[in-house]
C-alpha cells in the first residue's frame, strides 16, 4: 500500500481520498507488524538469535521511517 501511495502522489493529478486509504491501509500493515514482532520479542530470552529476525524487525523499521516522512510530506 505504501509504494502504490507514492506511486499516486508522484502522478500530477493524484485523488487525495485515494492517497488518504492508501497511508490509513499501509498503518494497518505496519501495527500488525508490530503487534506479530511484539509477540516474538515477549520471548526473546528464551529465543536463539536470528539474523532473519533481525533482517525483518530492520525491514519493519525503514518501512515505518518510509511512512511517516511520506505522510509528514504528503500532509505538510
Amino acid at each position: 500500500m505504501l509504494s502504490k501511495a507514492v506511486d499516486n502522489i508522484s502522478i500530477s493529478t493524484y485523488d487525495k481520498e485515494q492517497i488518504g486509504t492508501q497511508f490509513a491501509q499501509a498503518h494497518e500493515w505496519l501495527v500488525k507488524g508490530h503487534n506479530e514482532q511484539n509477540k516474538v520479542v515477549k520471548y526473546v530470552d528464551s529465543l536463539q538469535y536470528s539474523v532473519l529476525f533481525t533482517h525483518a524487525q530492520d525491514t519493519l523499521t525503514n518501512t515505518e521511517t518510509m511512512y511517516f516522512l511520506l505522510k509528514k510530506n504528503y500532509y505538510h
